[in-house]
């Protein structure tokens, strides 16, 4: 994928991540397959929950909130499409347990711009295969 390609769609994950109705950390995933994005997520409650809080009064995430590569994956489910040897783009680098849906679905390439609190799931996914790569 060309690099000016590769930027656009990360500024447009970034503008994605703004849809968040979280409060503390907003952050968006870019599922992109054949050089075409096929789907979005962002942290968020699911669908149908009874409010779009994400977290409670000490500004902690609340256990409901689903992060948004889940939220990506989930909605990939619902099309015609799949996850297997498609490159997805992250605001933020994921976590242990994004990055375990992540290798699971067969996603070969990850972008994110900022890191996350922790460098484990990085690790994780450089160890199982996928290729990692910081977009500033």
């Amino acid at each position: 994928m060309k690099a000016r390609y590769l930027e656009a769609f990360m500024d447009m994950t970034l503008r994605f991540a703004q849809t968040s109705e979280a409060k503390r950390l907003k952050v968006a995933a870019c599922l992109i397959k054949n050089g075409n994005p096929i789907c979005f997520g962002t942290n968020g409650t699911p669908p149908g929950w009874p409010s779009n809080v994400c977290e409670d009064e000490d500004g902690n995430t609340l256990p409901e909130v689903l992060h948004a590569e889940v939220q990506c994956l989930n909605k990939l489910r619902k099309i015609s499409e799949t996850s297997i040897g498609a490159t997805l783009l992250v605001t933020h680098s994921p976590c242990i347990r994004c990055c375990r849906e992540i290798v699971d679905a067969g996603i070969v390439k990850v972008f994110y711009r900022y890191e996350y609190r922790t460098t484990e799931g990085l690790e994780y996914l450089k160890a199982n295969g996928v290729d990692v790569e910081q977009l500033l």
